[in-house]
Parts: C-alpha cells; structure tokens; sequence
C-alpha cells in the first residue's frame, strides 16, 4: 500500500515538473512595458511565430500589429466601457458588451491563459492594451514591466477582459512548481515515517 502511494506521489510531482516546463516552453507571450507605453507582442501558430494575436495601435480607423500594441486609457476599466472604448477605435462595432468576460488578476506581474477569445483586453498599470486573436485556441503569457516613479505603474495586471469564445486561466509556473515541492516533502516524509 505505501510503495503504490509513492509511486503516486512520484509521478505527480515529475508530471508538475514536465507542466512548468511545458508552460514555459510552449506559452506565446505579450510584454507589457509602461515605461515604452507599448506591449510587445510575441505570438505564434502551431508553435511557428506568426501574427497570432494583433494589437490595436491608435484610435479612429484603428490599425492591427503583430508587433505591438500601444496602451490606452481607458476609465473606469469595467465591461461597459472597455467594450465602447474598443468599439470607438473602429468605424463598425466590433464587439458587444453582452459576450465581454472579465478575469481580476489581483494586480499580478504575469498572467497566464489560454482563450478562443476573438478579442481580449489586458490592463496594467494605469494602461489598457487591446488585441485580436487570430489563432483560434491561443495559450498566452503576459509580463508587465512597472516603470519607477510614475503613479499608478506599480498596480501590475489588474484583470483580462475576453470577448466570445471561452478562456481559462493557467496556474503560473512558479505555483506548479510549489505543488511538485509539495509532493516531494510528502514523500520525504512517509520515508521517514516508513523508516521509523
């Protein structure tokens, strides 16, 4: 019965391990730096970089980059107003305030999801950055870059707003990792206890 429960225990933690690896090695990742006032967006499909999510760039007739996407400011950030504020940046409404979804990420430095979201807007700082996802099930990771001395750039990512499909936030890799610790000291211990 004790050998069976650790090699349960064994192969959760290496599958926790393979996970924070994996996350690492196969998340797309948008950049946010408040200093530059731009997200830098690194996107791909089937793993080939490729303009997978585009960033809206300026207002009236808004234009889409698979480079970046300026930040905007937006306020106050709830599902109303982001929804008018995307719409604003085209001629033609592009998304509608009943399919809009909002994830608070409790002021975090990183964010991790995975969305078939046709559109999703990320706030950080004191800043909105608006984006079109082109690749269907996208598996993103944003960063925030704070900038010293500026007010409101410490508050790091507030929350994610989605439009349309569905999204599921990604535990980051440090918290796997602290789940594999986890099953490594219950391990360490049931030896001890299993030796005594």
């Amino acid at each position: 019965m004790i050998s069976q429960v650790k090699k349960l225990l064994w192969v959760g933690f290496f599958g926790a391990v393979l996970m924070v690896f994996g996350l690492s090695a196969q998340a797309n990742i948008i950049q946010i730096d408040s200093d530059s006032e731009r997200a830098t967006v690194k996107c791909s499909v089937e793993n080939n970089l490729d303009a997978a999510c585009l960033g809206v760039t300026d207002g009236g007739e808004a234009t889409l980059s698979a480079d970046f996407a300026d930040l905007f400011g937006v306020s106050p950030v709830d599902e109303r107003t982001v929804t008018a504020f995307l719409n604003e940046l085209f001629e033609n409404p592009v998304v509608d305030e009943k399919d809009a979804y909002r994830v608070d990420t409790g002021g975090a430095d990183s964010f991790s999801f995975v969305t078939t979201a046709t559109w999703f807007a990320i706030k950080a700082g004191v800043n909105t950055a608006f984006f079109k996802n082109e690749a269907g099930a996208l598996d993103l990771a944003v960063t925030y870059a704070k900038a010293d001395g500026k007010a409101g750039a410490g508050m790091g990512i507030s929350n994610v707003t989605f439009w349309g499909g569905e999204t599921t936030p990604v535990p980051e890799p440090g918290a796997l990792a602290l789940l594999g610790a986890g099953f490594l000291m219950l391990v360490f211990l049931m030896r001890r206890r299993h030796a005594l």
